[in-house]
């Protein structure tokens, strides 16, 4: 009986897998998926949206902790938390306001849009209505105040609300509804200090702006025009973009007067080898065409931040980073005037200092400059007060190359910036652990964990850079991420010692990863509640609630590929063609038959095995494939690592796409005879040169590839990728031509017997379309089996969702035909 019982189990496991459709291209736009997460103060209640639920729309959700309560508010848009536990949202016309503790329910009519504005004592909703009327409501107190022919607001400090009207700007306030005219007439760039005291905006006549400014003191009065003592004659006032921290000047910006014809227009140009910039770089090669620069109220005088050749960034509200490079940076390993010169301005002082390295961040006291010194590699910093520089990790124990860092140029240690902390420390992480620095360079530096990360193989980070999320009573809160299995979960650490909370085969967050999904967990402000989100290969996006990031209760349940037959994810160790160790992840149906023998395509893009855990949404195929959509239609996909020689980038990806070969081909379940390839971008180039150096394969699809090593070379300033950067080079042309020529997969297409979907476009402005037209009329004069889809309009990647489309069916059509041996629409014969 428990036989027969078993038998009946396993046979509606079999019917429910059987009955599970497959994906369809419906499936790209109505996707549910979670979003716009928030705990309230208390951690009493979760808040977050159901995007494409129902399709086309979207649904809030309220959900109690205790999982005691929640209500689906379907059509529902721009929530926000007023206070406490009461919300705002936004329905049809109307602004509903939610009191969650006591589920009561209040509903402002007849609202177009509306702002959320917080002040020490309340909390006001600005409400526009049809017809240019401003709604104000206090939501402490329940009172409401109109204002007509309001065409646009500011709301400023405690109590300032400025509108704009057909007639002029006008000044109110929260706690009063009258109303003073401050100008009379048309303006633009209204902008205000924070405690709302100052205003400042610009007015236009005859196509010249002028900056107008009020104050109590003052009233309304102009304080600058083009004639204002700083601004150059060439230039002229473009707009102004907010007040310093002091409220002592106003950030403005300065455009050229005349605009410089370009250089295309010219009859005739001249390109010498004494150019400062690439000739053809000619947008780059005109003059200063604007400028960040500085208006002092009081003095009402100018100060040009920016010159010409410069660039700037505001790393805090009054010290900003000026980097002076009057070549181009791609040209930085060889052209001297393509190197930068970096200083750093005051604005408080108007002082500028020079500094020799590339500063990212300033403490948040403002007394400390934190940059990276890409020549030694180490993390530097400069005391603001003294100008003393102290270099903060040159003793750091760590080798001097990351031994996962494999392109040529400047060498990585893998050191990035984790927390600010008090008494001039700061927690700094290089590839596995985490480290404590003295920003004075007087105290030894101390790792943290204790150099487990390294021996382990694990990376360890704060959950959070914000403390107040991360701290643990005397410690810390970590997540991590153990490269040897792709397990991603959260450790406590204190005083050095690390204790596993969880960890399993999902994806939470991992800090700083250029390619892996973000999100940083939320913490409720008066409790240790804490909101993650998790993920899997074969589950979505949702939410869980935890206090110990041991246990996690689910807050969200949106799974819509339970309805599909999906993909399970399984990592596999393999070894390259001259014996190295890597690792792949193999992608498979669901309903994965280990009886069957199925056609693989083998996906690569440098290393990808690291994303194990991360979800992939099903949609098309604009660049690299999609994962879901190619194994529901019957492939298994492989994506393995590939680990990089320099000087050698094909010979490398062939090196271990065959080794990736040799390892699904001893399993029973693969038709060694139907492997196909495929790789977008520098992906792409590796799928010509495989092809031009292998039969190996029943089919490839070269997605924006590059085929002509010597002739991409030359090709604008598109040296520094192969001398410096992704195609690995690591010399000039003429320093390794047989290294060229062998990376160039047209220079050999008469050994191509691989059949061979080349995807390029004219509009590519990272691989010319040249690249793929090249390889394709070489392999067509020599009858090789070779299609070119181009679309029109379309750049690097295929955006517009009718080319999207098309270019999915394209490579599942192609890959059907040579890999499955099933007829097409199309005739690839």
């Amino acid at each position: 009986m428990k036989s027969l019982f078993t038998f009946f189990l396993c046979l509606n496991s079999i019917i429910c897998f059987a009955q599970k459709p497959v994906l369809d291209t419906a499936t790209w736009n109505n996707w549910p998926t979670v979003g716009q997460p928030a705990l309230t103060d208390d951690g009493s209640y979760v808040i977050y949206m159901i995007d494409n639920q129902p399709k086309g729309s979207e649904t809030l959700m309220l959900k109690a902790t205790n999982g005691r309560w929640e209500k689906q508010i379907p059509h529902a848009k721009n929530y926000k938390i007023i206070r406490g536990n009461t919300i705002v949202y936004q329905k049809s016309d109307s602004l509903v306001i939610i009191a969650l503790d006591k589920k009561t329910e209040k509903v402002i009519k007849n609202i177009s849009s509306y702002t959320l504005y917080k002040t020490r004592k309340d909390a006001l909703l600005a409400c526009l209505r049809p017809e240019n009327r401003l709604l104000l409501v206090s939501t402490s107190t329940g009172k409401q105040t109109e204002f007509n022919g309001v065409l646009s607001y500011l709301m400023a400090g405690e109590n300032s609300l400025l509108l704009k009207r057909k007639t002029g700007l006008y000044k109110s306030s929260f706690s009063d509804t009258t109303v003073s005219v401050i100008y009379a007439g048309e303006f633009e760039n209204l902008i205000s200090d924070k405690q709302g005291m100052q205003f400042a905006f610009t007015c236009e006549l005859n196509g010249s702006k002028s900056i107008y400014y009020y104050s109590k003191a003052t009233g309304t009065v102009e304080i600058a025009d083009n004639h204002t003592t700083g601004i150059d004659t060439a230039l002229s006032i473009a707009g102004i973009d907010r007040f310093s921290e002091d409220g002592k000047r106003i950030i403005i910006s300065l455009k050229e007067t005349q605009k410089t014809p370009k250089g295309d227009n010219q009859r005739v140009r001249i390109w010498s080898y004494k150019d400062v910039r690439p000739p053809y770089d000619l947008q780059k090669n005109e003059p200063l065409k604007s400028s960040i620069s500085s208006l002092s109220i009081g003095e009402r005088k100018v100060i040009q931040l920016q010159h010409e050749n410069e660039t700037v960034r505001f790393l805090n509200d009054s010290i900003l980073l000026i980097n002076y490079n009057k070549g181009n940076i791609s040209e930085r390993n060889w052209n001297e005037d393509a190197h930068s010169y970096y200083s750093l301005f005051n604005l408080t002082t108007n002082k500028k200092t020079e500094v020799a390295f590339i500063v990212t961040t300033i403490s948040p006291t403002g007394k400390y400059a934190l940059g990276y010194d890409s020549t030694a590699q180490n993390l530097v910093t400069i005391n603001l007060i003294t100008g003393e520089s102290t270099n903060l990790t040159k003793n750091l124990p760590i080798p001097l190359v990351d031994n996962d860092y494999d392109l040529p140029g400047n060498l990585s240690r893998g050191l990035s910036l984790g927390a600010w902390l008090p008494k001039n420390k700061i927690l700094v992480y290089d590839r596995y652990d985490i480290w404590k620095l003295d920003l004075t360079g007087l105290e030894k530096p101390e790792c943290l964990t204790n150099f487990q990360g390294r021996k382990s193989n694990v990376s360890f980070r704060l959950i959070s850079a914000d403390l107040k999320t991360a701290r643990l009573n005397n410690g810390f809160y970590l997540t991590s991420f153990d490269w040897n299995t792709k397990d991603n979960g959260f450790y406590s650490l204190i005083n050095k010692r690390l204790k596993r909370l969880s960890s399993g085969s999902y994806f939470y967050n991992f800090p700083g990863s250029v390619d892996l999904p973000q999100f940083t967990p939320l913490k409720a402000i008066d409790k240790s509640i804490f909101l993650v989100r998790r993920e899997s290969a074969t589950s979505s996006q949702n939410y869980f609630i935890t206090k110990d990031f041991v246990k996690f209760s689910e807050v969200s349940n949106v799974y819509p590929e339970k309805q599909y037959n999906w993909i399970t994810a399984e990592l596999v160790k393999f070894k390259s063609a001259d014996g190295k160790q890597s690792d792949g992840v193999l992608y498979k149906p669901e309903d994965f038959d280990s009886l069957k023998r199925y056609p693989v395509i083998i996906h690569y893009y440098e290393k990808l095995s690291h994303r194990k855990n991360v979800y992939y949404q099903p949609e098309g195929s604009g660049d690299n494939i999609n994962i879901p959509w190619f194994v529901s239609q019957g492939f298994l996909v492989f994506t393995p690592d590939i680990h990089y020689t320099v000087g050698k980038p094909g010979a490398s990806a062939l090196n271990y796409i065959s080794g990736a070969y040799k390892e699904l081909s001893s399993k029973n379940y693969v038709d060694s005879k139907r492997v196909g390839i495929m790789g977008h971008s520098f992906g792409g180039f590796e799928t010509d040169y495989i092809v031009s150096h292998s039969n190996l394969f029943a089919a490839a699809v070269s997605s924006a590839g590059a085929s002509d090593f010597i002739g991409n070379y030359g090709y604008k300033n598109y040296q520094f990728l192969f001398d410096m950067g992704t195609y690995r080079m690591g010399k000039t042309l003429w320093e390794d031509k047989e290294g060229f020529i062998d990376n160039s997969s047209v220079l050999n297409a008469e050994k191509v017997v691989t059949p061979i979907l080349l995807l390029n476009n004219r509009g590519d402005i990272i691989v010319p379309f040249n690249q793929g037209a090249e390889f394709f009329t070489a392999l067509r004069r020599y009858k090789k089996k070779v299609w070119l889809i181009e679309y029109s309009g379309e750049n690097h990647s295929v955006s517009k969702p009718e080319n999207v489309k098309d270019r999915t069916l394209n490579i599942e059509n192609f890959f059907t035909f040579f890999l499955k041996g099933e007829k097409q629409i199309f005739d690839w014969k």
